[in-house]
């Protein structure tokens, strides 16, 4: 009797063991393409806003490939209308919230940026996008974000933004004493 009660626990806890929660679907208020919220995302859905506008809590590293440029800017431009995009990272990009069949290629465009393009262009570099002279500046970045959107336009294209919060802290190095003995026991 005990081999049967111990079989009929154990094979309930490997049910819940082998079970991963996949990612949650939330419908748009307004109709449209859904929400996906992926199981592992760096950040809590809070709901939708009275526009529609998905909001999120919680900081997340978003490190990928960055571009700042002035395409939407009318002459004359000043530094103040650059703006910044990162493309995250494959892996990372999986991970957010995103439009149902529009998360591939995704580009979250970051606000607060005027202490941090002063860390990744110079004054004049800026100058040169916001007057077009330079079409636009790319790199690798990683901050801290917050303030999470997801957002539809009028023909349902996706709209990723957040917020800069910080440069993430550069790794601390520490001396450690290793023994040496690696050979055989």
């Amino acid at each position: 009797m005990t081999g049967i009660l111990a079989r009929i626990t154990i094979i309930p806890l490997m049910l819940l063991v082998g079970a991963v929660p996949g990612p949650r679907t939330v419908p748009h208020p307004g109709g449209g393409p859904a929400l996906i919220i992926p199981a592992a995302s760096p950040v809590r859905f809070r709901g939708f806003d009275k526009n529609g506008v998905a909001r999120f809590d919680g900081r997340f590293l978003l490190s990928g490939t960055f571009t700042l440029n002035c395409d939407m800017c009318e002459q004359p431009a000043t530094e103040d209308d650059v703006v910044l995009y990162v493309m995250p990272d494959q892996q990372f990009a999986q991970r957010m919230p995103h439009w149902q069949g529009r998360g591939d290629r995704m580009a979250i465009e970051i606000s607060n940026i005027e202490r941090l393009k002063h860390s990744i262009a110079t004054s004049r570099q800026l100058a040169g996008v916001a007057s077009g002279k330079i079409r636009e500046l790319r790199g690798r970045i990683s901050i801290v974000a917050d303030h999470y959107v997801a957002d539809l336009g009028c023909d349902n294209s996706p709209y990723y933004a957040a917020r800069f919060v910080k440069l993430p802290r550069p790794a601390k190095l520490a001396q450690l004493k290793v023994d040496g003995d690696f050979g055989c026991a």
